[in-house]
């Protein structure tokens, strides 16, 4: 991107942890904006949004542009490390790029950003005019929610996981999917990029908890659109401020859920639904205490802790201080998982690199022989042809010497 362009662009980012309040806040925007559009028929009561056909026809975009409503160049909504934090490198920077994820269930959104043109438009430090909000979970209720996602999924690659090996099995229970994978480390590489952009530049980047937004989403969504500079500070605003928190609040979503008899992506099996309970504090009923302390020690290695979050009960009297030497052995373990977890994916991406070679050496065979059966079929005719024409010619100097054999005995 031109560096004028990124300099003068007013681009926004609502980048979320996943299942933290993604489709919450993408249907509030696009209803808020769709209202905005249309402000005269909605304030004549002539208008009237058709949120269950939109979502039926997928017409909710993760991307739009809103510069009449919110005076807004290009919206993301979208899961995405933070925009800048590879580029601004700090201590932990090589810890933080060791760590394994699933690129596609939480940075797919930086490939759409890139498609767009816009990442460096949405680097702080780039474009003053950038504005990044994040909405996070804490990570115990982002991994129980997450499971029960990812238990669900069509794609049978999402419910499994890779080992050493490089082999792929499923994923057996709730403790394989945090412990014996990389969905810890996930949710450490997406908070902590934010957590650090934020301290560097805390006008332009904003950190959202998706507990407060359930508690408060009236609070929570006029903070966001005063953040990015455009607040509805009119009678008529607020009115459609208030129907498009209305639109879609969990209950509403839910019902329309219903209606469609699939999750809004259509990515679940049978009919069951992307929204659920959204309960603060369900972690209760899956951790036990020692893969508390667990967690509490590796989020340690980035000075993270849980008692950053809103865990509910708030009472932290059950994370006490655990002995050095059990953490240290805690996030030693953490660090060489790390390790065969990218060893393994290294075997697969190998394997799979052979099969594409295998597979491109077999249709090369294919299209060698196609070339030789449409050389084939190109060339018997005209061999025919050849041989139709010697035949003639033949037939043409035999019965030429016959004349002449006549002639000579006349």
């Amino acid at each position: 991107m031109d560096m004028k362009a990124t300099k003068n662009s007013t681009v926004v980012l609502i980048a979320t942890l996943p299942k933290s309040g993604t489709w919450y806040a993408r249907i509030f925007f696009w209803c808020y904006d769709q209202l905005l559009q249309h402000t005269e028929d909605y304030l004549q009561g002539n208008f009237k949004l058709d949120l269950v056909n939109a979502l039926a026809n997928r017409n909710i975009p993760e991307t739009s542009t809103h510069q009449s409503t919110f005076g807004v160049d290009r919206l993301f909504t979208c899961h995405s490390v933070c925009p800048g934090f590879s580029e601004n490198h700090e201590v932990n920077y090589p810890l933080w790029k060791a760590l394994n994820y699933c690129a596609a269930a939480y940075n797919g959104g930086e490939t759409l950003i890139r498609h767009h043109g816009e990442w460096d438009a949405l680097n702080p430090k780039m474009n003053i005019n950038s504005r990044i909000v994040y909405l996070y979970r804490n990570p115990l209720d982002h991994l129980v929610s997450y499971y029960r996602h990812v238990h669900h999924h069509v794609d049978e690659k999402q419910r499994s996981k890779l080992l050493p090996d490089g082999t792929q099995v499923l994923i057996k229970d709730f403790h394989d999917f945090v412990f014996g994978y990389d969905k810890l480390s996930a949710f450490i590489k997406h908070y902590y990029s934010y957590k650090q952009m934020q301290i560097r530049y805390p006008q332009q980047v904003m950190l959202v908890s998706y507990e407060e937004l359930m508690f408060n989403p009236y609070h929570v969504f006029y903070k966001i659109l005063s953040f990015i500079g455009s607040p509805p500070n009119t009678s008529a605003k607020l009115q459609q401020f208030n129907e498009a928190l209305a639109l879609a609040e969990k209950d509403s979503l839910m019902a329309v859920e219903a209606v469609l008899n699939r999750s809004f992506v259509g990515d679940q099996i049978g009919n069951e639904k992307h929204l659920r309970g959204g309960e603060v504090g369900k972690w209760q009923r899956y951790f036990s205490i020692a893969d508390i302390e667990k967690i509490e020690a590796i989020l340690n290695s980035f000075d993270i802790s849980l008692k950053e979050f809103t865990l509910w009960p708030n009472d932290y009297c059950w994370l006490s201080d655990m002995n050095g030497e059990r953490k240290y052995i805690h996030q030693v373990d953490f660090f060489k998982q790390q390790m065969l977890i990218l060893n393994a994916k290294m075997i697969l991406a190998q394997s799979s690199l052979k099969n594409q070679e295998a597979e491109m050496s077999e249709i090369q065979t294919q299209l060698l022989n196609q070339q030789l059966s449409l050389s084939w079929r190109i060339t018997f005719p005209l061999r025919e042809i050849n041989l139709w024409f010697k035949n003639i010619i033949l037939r043409l100097t035999l019965k030429k010497n016959e004349n002449n054999h006549v002639k000579h005995a006349d």
